[in-house]
């Protein structure tokens, strides 16, 4: 995994989070802290089939027995972006990718000489 968090407090007070190699695997606190998240990008340009973003809110994430708070769908081959301009208010952020939509699930992504990139924008 390649987890990269990017700030710019001096100039605004945002942060960038940027996976670049999303798996079953939950990322944890991935904003260090609280915050409200105001998009998610999902790239599966990689994808050779529909993928999850699994957004979960809380301490001790385990894919497959925590339930996320939100689940976004990205095309195979393609690339969402999903805005919330009010921010989704968090305390501890976690995300993980899945191949299937239920909360549950654990198949991972189907990907072809790539991987998911996540990128979110955390106020």
């Amino acid at each position: 995994m390649a987890l990269s968090i990017s700030g710019f407090e001096s100039v605004m007070d945002y942060t960038i989070v940027r996976q670049t190699a999303a798996t079953t695997t939950a990322d944890v606190n991935v904003a260090q802290g609280a915050g409200s998240l105001l998009s998610a990008k999902i790239d599966n340009s990689s994808g050779t089939a529909i993928c999850y973003l699994k957004l979960f809110d809380g301490d001790g994430a385990v894919p497959g027995t925590s339930i996320p708070q939100m689940v976004l769908r990205c095309p195979s081959a393609a690339s969402q972006v999903y805005e919330m301009p009010e921010g989704m208010e968090f305390t501890n952020l976690n995300l993980w990718v899945t191949r299937n939509p239920a909360p549950t699930d654990t198949t991972v992504p189907a990907i072809s000489g790539g991987s998911v990139i996540i990128t979110l924008t955390i106020k």
